[in-house]
């Protein structure tokens, strides 16, 4: 079985990580929210955050990209469809429809 380098095998624990981190970041804020903290939380050994995210700026970012783009699809927000078709909208009323 080949495995990616620096992700958990499993998706969902990517998915608890970050739902963990959101939470303890909303509750007791990002200083004082220990990578240890999110481990432990999402039932994960901190190598495996720090394989997943690299630090806990990284899981910071991935909560922060599914909080604005709704999901944890690896699609940068400017490339989405429903984005392009804002931009692409002939006025702001077309847009907001």
């Amino acid at each position: 079985m080949v495995t990616q380098r620096g992700r958990p095998r499993d998706e969902a624990a990517r998915r608890r990580i970050v739902d963990v981190a959101t939470t303890l970041f909303v509750r007791s804020g990002y200083l004082s929210t220990t990578v240890s903290d999110i481990a432990t939380a999402a039932g994960v050994a901190v190598k495996t955050v720090y394989a997943a995210y690299g630090s806990k700026l990284g899981v910071l970012t991935a909560a922060h990209d599914r909080a604005v783009a709704g999901d944890d699809a690896p699609t940068p927000l400017l490339d989405r469809p429903w984005l392009l078709a804002l931009k692409d909208a002939a006025s702001t009323r077309e847009a907001w429809a």
